[in-house]
């Protein structure tokens, strides 16, 4: 039975007690190969198993993920693009990329089309999951599932981290909006809040707003591992 071991880091000990012919680690991430490599097992990057052209290709579904996320049926039949309007406008083009360049969604896309390319390559009976996140454990699990792979042992639940991450995000939004409110406040008490002339008033062109989105200046680093056997 062929034994695939999704590693995240536990200590050489504990590699080589999962070693034999039938298993096969797959390291995670770069920084617990040292364990793989002094325990002498067999293993390989999860990197090594993206085909070349394959990041294009990866990055192309969480893009057609984030597009078809918005269309699809959320409450009553109607998509998130129907449902957030404002004034006749879909606010979707701007959740689009707040989705896509600043949540976790699409990093979650590109591990499953990982995992997809791993189990695919690999075609274990059984896998293990030994040192990664909860969150990143429960998408092994979940495509493990799919393959109908054995999964061995229990697979952590992060709900307590997210609930704890709505919580924040709640919080860091009404502070923004007391601030927002206070500094109103405080031009309006100043006679500093922005008056318009008479010459603005009667300017009768058409004004064009242009908005755009920090996602669009962030700097991104793509990193890459090596693989060996």
């Amino acid at each position: 039975m062929k034994t695939l071991v999704f590693w995240g880091g536990g200590g050489i000990a504990a590699a080589r007690a999962r070693a034999s012919d039938q298993t096969r680690f797959v390291s995670w991430t770069e920084a617990h190969e040292h364990e793989l490599r002094a325990a002498g097992v067999t293993w390989r990057a999860a990197s090594s198993y993206v085909e070349p052209g394959g990041a294009e290709r990866i990055e192309e579904v969480a893009m057609a993920w984030t597009k078809t996320w918005g269309r699809r049926p959320l409450l009553d039949g109607h998509s998130f693009r129907e449902l957030a309007r404002w004034d006749g406008l879909s606010l979707w083009w701007w959740a689009e990329l707040y989705l896509h360049h600043t949540t976790e969604a699409t990093r979650y896309v590109r591990l499953i089309e990982i995992l997809t390319r791993i189990l695919e390559a690999e075609a274990p009976d059984e896998a293990e999951i030994v040192g990664l996140p909860a969150d990143e454990a429960l998408l092994v699990a979940r495509a493990c599932a799919a393959w109908r792979v054995l999964l061995q042992g229990r697979v952590p639940r992060p709900r307590r981290r997210w609930a704890w991450r709505a919580l924040q995000v709640g919080w860091r939004a009404r502070v923004n909006s007391l601030k927002t409110l206070l500094a109103t406040v405080k031009a309006s008490a100043s006679g500093a809040a922005p008056r318009l002339s008479p010459a603005r008033l009667d300017d009768t062109r058409r004004h064009v707003l242009f908005l755009s989105h920090a996602a669009f200046w962030r700097l991104r680093r793509a990193t890459s591992t090596t693989s060996t056997a």
